[in-house]
């Protein structure tokens, strides 16, 4: 309960709420590279097995792993691929460009091919 000033009336509490800390520079997060990372097809064909399979196409890479299993031409397509240049396979394909396949595979680009 507030207690009176001597002219009687009462002492109004002031509420402080606090401010937020400012970040410093250890407490602010570090920049995201904007560099691609580069692979030649000989890091690429180390990524051959269904459990890591990384395939090549238009010079970008890209980390297929688990993609096989929802892969709508089914899990050999993704497959043979792993490890590999898939360029002429996928871009061959008029289901690709139906479904626009191209967009969809961005989400799972690692990097560019390197050489």
């Amino acid at each position: 309960m507030p207690v009176p000033t001597s002219d009687g009336s009462p002492v109004v509490e002031k509420v402080v709420t606090p401010t937020p800390a400012a970040k410093t520079p250890a407490a602010q997060a570090a920049p995201v590279s904007t560099e691609p990372s580069y692979f030649s097809a000989a890091d690429v064909a180390t990524q051959n097995q269904y459990t890591d399979c990384w395939i090549i196409v238009n010079g970008s890479v890209f980390d297929m792993t688990g993609f096989d299993s929802i892969h709508p031409g089914g899990r050999e397509a993704i497959l043979k691929l792993c490890g590999k240049d898939g360029t002429r396979k996928f871009m061959g394909e008029d289901e690709h460009a139906e479904r626009n396949a191209w967009q969809e595979i961005q989400q799972f680009k690692v990097g560019l091919l390197r050489g």
